[in-house]
């Protein structure tokens, strides 16, 4: 129950990430900087570039399509049998992404095909972080949580300084709060939720 419990938790906190990322009006490596501690670089950089390319229900939309990337890869990966059940279940959510996709090329909202595409990216990375924690088995989801979230501000820092820098001046008062939320919240606690089940 409890472990049922952190992750209704999780995908309560990381289902609100996009209306603050949204909202911070600096560039998405910036976004992933300052809350690299929420996930690894890959995932963040192209979720919130989701969200500055089109809608949040776009962008979250084709971002969940991890769990479908995960059942599709888990056969090569975990050597996990691909049964009836999942299979009716893929092509069920590849239907999905296909009317999403119709949306996003002919949406009265305008051309959201490249904020979808960038979804898509994130929600691969997050399956690659999904099947790679799956062998990970000495380590608490404290551990997990705060290592992965350490190498990630290791690995990002260096690329925000190469191609950019930050940008200072562009920092609010409401981005900092906003950045402090989506740093603490969706990323310390959602993630630990995440990696506790």
């Amino acid at each position: 129950m409890r472990e049922k419990l952190s992750f209704v938790l999780s995908m309560i906190i990381f289902g609100a990430v996009g209306v603050f990322a949204k909202y911070i009006d600096l560039s998405s490596k910036e976004i992933a900087l300052f809350i690299a501690s929420a996930a690894l670089n890959g995932n963040w950089i192209f979720l919130f570039q989701a969200y500055k390319e089109t809608t949040i229900a776009n962008a979250a939309l084709s971002y969940y399509f991890a769990p479908v990337l995960v059942i599709m890869f888990s056969p090569f990966v975990l050597k996990e049998k691909l049964s009836l059940k999942k299979t009716v279940c893929v092509g069920i959510a590849l239907l999905g992404l296909f009317f999403i996709l119709q949306n996003g090329r002919m949406g009265t909202t305008g051309y959201h095909l490249l904020g979808i595409g960038y979804g898509l990216v994130a929600a691969g990375f997050y399956a690659v972080l999904t099947l790679v924690n799956k062998f990970i088995r000495d380590l608490d989801g404290l551990a997990i949580t705060l290592l992965q979230l350490g190498l990630s501000v290791t690995m990002l820092l260096p690329f925000v300084l190469f191609t950019g820098g930050l940008n200072f001046l562009k920092i609010t008062g409401d981005a900092v709060i906003l950045m402090l939320v989506l740093g603490i919240l969706h990323g310390g606690i959602g993630f630990y939720f995440f990696r506790s089940t």
